[in-house]
């Protein structure tokens, strides 16, 4: 309690006090919790001023009303490179930042004095002439009329971040113009089996675009043996198993296109099947010659098999020498020699000849060589 007392003499000596006594309990409680409060908020700002001072992070308070900065931490002066006085100067500040991105920041400034956060990546002039890319993020605070008072934020150096970022697109653009300027196709699937990735070489392989084929399963481009035999080879895909193979894809117009691949499987770090990478070059035309050669083979053992004798082919050197690279098997009844001995060594041919009959042999050898047909 708090008591007010007025004492008087009376003219007999009497002594009269006259006082008021309040009860000052609510009054004591308000003032301490004023006094506590005070108290943490010196304490708070102690604590904010120790993490803002030891973060590398540039921290600001910046006081709407003068426009002047009511808080800089030392980190925002590192990062800037600039004097306090200057930095504390926001037309300075602005000055230093780089002239393209001017008229931008400054649009992004006017729109919070109107309630919105600001959040700007920009090239800033330090004062040594190096430039720095430098992150700003930035947040309103209104008091209790809910007039806005100041805004507060953090600022980061990200010319590390920038320069990478830009060093992974050029490194994006050259391997995109490398797999688009492919002559080998490119194709990616997924764990799935679906396309991921196809370069223009691939699906103009098959008759597509590639975004017709983005999505679609691998087994939607080949023939039921096909997809028999992809299943097989994609288990091993899964077991981390690389390999190269020729194998039959179906062209949109229904033709047989035959590829030779070179597959990778596709993993992450912890060894987990991502999908698979492969590298497909067109053998169609290989596979016809190969083909028309076997039927011509073919053809040829049918003849050789029904002609009383035996047919070869003879090539000599202009040195005089001689191979056989082909005869076929009927020599065998007439030599007594098989095929391939007398291809591993023709002279036994000749050795089995009359000697009367050799120089009519020999002879006509050269006169072959001398491009005449003849009949001995």
């Amino acid at each position: 309690m708090t008591t007010i007392t007025q004492a008087c003499c009376t003219n007999d000596g009497r002594t009269i006090i006259d006082g008021v006594s309040l009860d000052t309990t609510e009054r004591k409680r308000l003032e301490l919790e004023r006094q506590q409060a005070e108290l943490a908020l010196q304490e708070s700002e102690v604590r904010f001023r120790q993490l803002a001072e030891a973060v590398q992070e540039g921290f600001f308070v910046l006081d709407v009303a003068s426009l002047s900065y009511a808080y800089i931490n030392p980190g925002l002066l590192a990062i800037t490179g600039m004097p306090e006085a200057e930095l504390r100067n926001k037309a300075q500040w602005f000055k230093q930042v780089y002239e393209e991105d001017q008229d931008r920041i400054a649009a992004a400034a006017q729109r919070q004095f109107e309630g919105e956060n600001f959040d700007q990546d920009y090239r800033f002039l330090r004062p040594n002439g190096e430039l720095r890319w430098l992150r700003s993020q930035s947040f309103c605070v209104y008091d209790e009329a809910g007039t806005l008072v100041r805004f507060v934020g953090t600022v980061q150096d990200i010319t590390e971040r920038k320069l990478a970022e830009a060093a992974l697109r050029d490194s994006e653009a050259r391997y995109r113009r490398i797999v688009e300027t492919a002559n080998e196709g490119i194709w990616i699937i997924d764990n799935n089996e679906q396309t991921s990735f196809v370069n223009p070489k691939m699906s103009a392989m098959l008759g597509y675009s590639a975004e017709e084929m983005f999505g679609k399963p691998l087994f939607d481009f080949m023939d039921a043996e096909g997809r028999q035999i992809a299943a097989e080879n994609l288990e091993r895909r899964r077991q981390g198993i690389s390999e190269q193979h020729d194998f039959k894809f179906r062209h949109r117009e229904g033709r047989d296109v035959w590829a030779l691949i070179s597959t990778n499987s596709i993993m992450d770090e912890a060894g987990r099947y991502l999908g698979a990478l492969a590298m497909i070059t067109d053998i169609t035309d290989r596979k016809a010659t190969e083909l028309a050669l076997q039927q011509r083979e073919a053809q040829l053992q049918a003849i050789a098999t029904n002609v009383p004798g035996f047919l070869y082919r003879c090539v000599i050197e202009p040195t005089g020498q001689f191979t056989v690279p082909y005869i076929s098997a009927g020599v065998e009844e007439i030599f007594g020699l098989s095929a391939e001995e007398i291809k591993a060594n023709p002279d036994q041919a000749l050795q089995l000849l009359h000697p009367e009959d050799l120089p009519l042999v020999e002879a006509s050898m050269v006169g072959n060589q001398q491009g005449k047909s003849l009949l001995i």
